[in-house]
């Protein structure tokens, strides 16, 4: 089922699409970073990830290509965030380990 999910989405658009243009840009950054580059989007309060190029002993990162993190539980959804802050930060934020901020303040 999931492969016949992704033949139909393969099929959707004859133009490239944002993953293909920003390959060589997410290549560009991820060599000089040496570290997990991701490709994340705004999707509501959520970061959708599109692309994650990884290297072998870098930090731990959870993130999964087509996978989804609130934007207070990523580094790219903190980037995102910052579009959304104030009304994300008026919310609860649920803690996915004990680094993840969890109030306003960070703390808590």
């Amino acid at each position: 089922m999931l492969i016949r999910l992704w033949e139909l989405a393969s099929r959707t658009s004859p133009t490239p699409g944002l993953r293909e243009a920003a390959m060589p840009f997410l290549e560009g950054l991820h060599d000089v970073v040496g570290h997990h580059t991701q490709l994340g989007v705004l999707e509501g309060r959520e970061a959708l990830f599109v692309e994650r190029l990884s290297v072998p002993g870098s930090v731990v990162n959870i993130t999964r290509i087509a996978g989804r993190l609130p934007l207070h539980a990523s580094s790219a959804g903190l980037v995102l965030l910052a579009e959304l802050r104030e009304q994300i930060l008026a919310g609860p934020l649920e803690r996915y380990t004990p680094h993840t901020p969890g109030t306003r303040a960070g703390r808590s």
